[in-house]
């Protein structure tokens, strides 16, 4: 059983044809012959011709449409909607007409308590350093590039990237070479 025979694998799809040809074989959908749809239907029944006993369609009496919509509020325009009851009417809302108009104040912040200890002020973060050039002796000037507190980066043209570490009213620039340069800063 190696090997089969060419005539053999050529006369296999006749032979599966072949069943298709005969009515006990359902090869749906190919050889369906039953009708799919219901024979009862209402459709049917009037293809066949038979008399149907389905009423016909009447129009409603009276109003079918939807009453019209009342006026919704918009960002323009907030009290375009009339109140739900008209016994009992919303407060009205101040209007600005302009907006130099100040805003009416907040709620006041509340006072503090006695029994709860005061924490230490706020302090202003650091001033940013990005963008200002440092002047360096004998070389083109470093442009600080980021960082933070007292060690940043720098770019120097000529040099590269390097590490800038502020100390007492100088900056040491270690050069992307290993090499070091103090230079005085205000």
């Amino acid at each position: 059983m190696d090997r089969l025979r060419p005539g053999l694998l050529t006369g296999l799809p006749l032979v599966l044809l072949l069943g298709g040809c005969f009515g006990d074989i359902d090869m749906a959908p190919f050889g369906r012959s039953d009708a799919i749809s219901a024979p009862d239907s209402l459709t049917a029944r009037r293809v066949m011709g038979t008399v149907d006993d389905a009423q016909p369609l009447e129009t409603e009496p009276g109003n079918v449409w939807p009453t019209q919509e009342a006026p919704r509020a918009t960002l323009q325009n907030p009290e375009a909607v009339p109140p739900r009851d008209s016994t009992a009417t919303p407060p009205a809302r101040p209007r600005r007409q302009g907006s130099s108009e100040a805003l009416p104040p907040l709620d006041p912040p509340p006072l503090p308590r006695a029994d709860v200890p005061r924490g230490a002020p706020a302090t202003p973060p650091e001033p940013r350093v990005e963008g200002r050039v440092i002047p360096v002796p004998g070389g083109p000037p470093a442009t600080i590039t980021g960082g933070a507190g007292n060690i940043q980066t720098f770019t120097q043209p000529g040099i590269g990237t390097g590490t800038a570490i502020r100390q007492n009213g100088s900056t040491i620039l270690m050069q992307p070479d290993g090499s070091t340069v103090v230079v005085p800063t205000p």
